[in-house]
């Protein structure tokens, strides 16, 4: 499930190549570790292309989302539909036990494979551990790789003399940072080259942000010297480079710049203020473009801007294939803190997403999935904007959520069989009805 192309690198080919000659060892193990936005998840995907090309006749990959137990769980079942492989879900396996069964699957296949979990908690290995395998003999011939905040998930903190190489990744240097920056201008003159290396001071080599900033000014300022411009706007009071503030304001850019030059009013607009509504991951086209009411151009012009960025394309319904896109958790808290959250117009159109569901349709569940994934997000945001909402506002919304989102999640996981999923979304179905219309 890897996007078509690799994205772009600057400054880790030597990374690539080593954690790709070490992945040719079976049963490696490697984590890349580093601060939000310097680049693991972007690393870890070009590895894991590299490793898949050098035999891809006889080579599995295959990207987890590993940031909660319900997306790895959901991920690990992605694996089993790939293959076609069943699990009793009627005897409620735990996570682990759903773990165990994809290792014994792709353990039974004459196939090298490579598992990628991007975005390990960042509280360390412990609540990982009973997400992971349950043995370090389900390694068979795989790989794994994961991505990580935290400099824990090393050494042999997950089997006894098994061990996980950590790779901790720092932040570009100004030429690789300047490169970065003018990585879409054909014959960058002087004065680009040094505004890209002023900048990447300032950033701190961030490539999150130095990414974000070429396609703002490239926007704003057009192909003609954009650096240049941006920089000549943005001296004044401008910030210590390396301080936490700086980054914050470029993440907070590309909202900024839509509601400058599309208003308010606009789709781009609309479309920016659900994405905290969500899980950052595998977020479907349709209902980003349920979103924007149906204007794709509102989801391609947060493309353009570095908000979303794409994920692989994959059949969801009736053998047509649908775009995924997500954003980065930095620009989602950025979102959070910029815009006011449309959590009403969130909740009407991952209802309307849901509509499509049917319990007797299973050619409706593989759509559907991908869409449960996002109920917890969704039903968090409901529950922490009660008091920003009057009491009718909030009864609306929590009618059509608990209507037509939380009682279609509990149903689709009864008729895949994951009964303990489907008790939890009917309790908290129930839960919420009694906090608004009391006991009875």
């Amino acid at each position: 499930n890897l996007l078509p192309a690799p994205p772009k690198l600057v400054g880790r080919d030597d990374v690539v190549e080593d954690v790709t000659q070490r992945l040719e060892e079976a049963g490696t193990m490697i984590s890349f570790t580093g601060t939000a936005g310097v680049g693991k998840s972007t690393c870890a995907e070009s590895t894991a292309r590299k490793f898949f090309e050098r035999k891809p006749e006889s080579r599995f990959v295959w990207i987890l989302q590993a940031e909660t137990e319900a997306s790895l769980r959901e991920s690990y079942l992605q694996i089993l539909s790939e293959f076609k492989a069943a699990i009793d879900l009627k005897e409620h396996p735990s996570t682990q036990d759903v773990a165990s069964r994809v290792a014994k699957v792709l353990g039974s296949k004459s196939l090298e494979w490579l598992l990628l979990f991007d975005n390990v908690p960042d509280d360390g290995p412990a609540r990982f551990r009973n997400w992971f395998f349950p043995s370090a003999r389900d390694l068979g011939t795989g790989r794994i790789i994961f991505t990580t905040r935290s400099s824990r998930l090393e050494d042999d903190v997950l089997f006894e003399r098994t061990y996980v190489h950590r790779v901790a990744l720092e932040p570009l240097c100004v030429e690789d940072g300047a490169k970065v920056l003018v990585m879409n201008q054909a014959d960058p003159v002087q004065r680009e080259l040094e505004a890209g290396r002023e900048l990447t001071q300032r950033l701190n080599g961030l490539p999150l942000a130095l990414s974000i900033v070429r396609k703002v000014a490239r926007e704003q300022y057009g192909v003609q010297r954009p650096l240049s411009a941006y920089l000549e706007e943005h001296q004044q009071g401008a910030g210590d480079p390396d301080t936490e503030d700086e980054i914050s304001r470029v993440l907070a850019q590309p909202f900024a710049f839509i509601e400058k030059h599309d208003g308010v009013d606009s789709t781009a607009h609309l479309l920016a203020s659900v994405l905290p509504c969500f899980a950052p991951d595998q977020l479907p086209m349709r209902l980003l473009r349920l979103c924007a009411n149906g204007d794709v151009k509102a989801v391609r012009r947060l493309e353009v801007l570095g908000i979303l960025q794409p994920e692989a394309t994959v059949d969801v319904l009736d053998d047509s294939e649908e775009e995924f896109y997500s954003i980065h958790r930095l620009l989602q808290e950025s979102a959070r803190g910029r815009m006011q959250v449309n959590v009403a117009h969130a909740v009407e159109k991952m209802a309307e997403a849901m509509s499509v569901f049917r319990a007797g349709d299973s050619a409706t569940w593989k759509a559907m999935a991908h869409l449960v994934s996002h109920t917890s997000h969704l039903y968090d945001m409901v529950r922490q904007t009660k008091a920003e909402n009057g009491e009718t506002e909030y009864t609306k919304v929590v009618d059509l959520l608990c209507d037509g989102v939380l009682s279609n999640t509990g149903e689709y996981f009864r008729v895949t069989f994951d009964l303990q999923s489907a008790m939890k979304w009917c309790s908290v179905t129930l839960e919420m009805q009694r906090s608004v219309y009391g006991l009875d």
